[in-house]
């Protein structure tokens, strides 16, 4: 895990950084080429980004032969411990891949 930049962000700017899509597609470009998945068909990779002061949001990004996609969720806050959604990064930072991902995830 790696740390980018720090990035302030509002309530009404809820987008991805341009330096954060850079980040996701440097890693696509490494892992294609790393010997252990260059033969994979899919690359799944998922982002838990934490940006600016007790925000956060989960990307999923996947790369394959059309090319990379990516989903992101809203900006969650973390300020109050009792609405925080910390189970269900946790949730996601636990998950293994599913569906077509998994199944395809070693060329098989």
């Amino acid at each position: 895990m790696s740390c980018i930049a720090h990035v302030c962000t509002t309530n009404t700017n809820q987008g991805l950084a341009t330096h954060g899509l850079r980040a996701i597609v440097n890693f696509m470009v490494v892992r294609t080429l790393h010997r252990p998945f260059c033969y994979c068909q899919i690359h799944p990779i998922l982002v838990l980004s934490y940006i600016g002061h007790n925000r956060a949001r989960i990307i999923q990004a996947v790369y394959n032969r059309q090319g990379p996609t990516l989903q992101y969720s809203q900006l969650w806050a973390f300020e109050d411990e009792d609405t925080a959604p910390v189970e269900m990064f946790v949730r996601y930072r636990l998950s293994q891949p599913a569906g077509l991902e998994a199944s395809t995830l070693y060329g098989r």
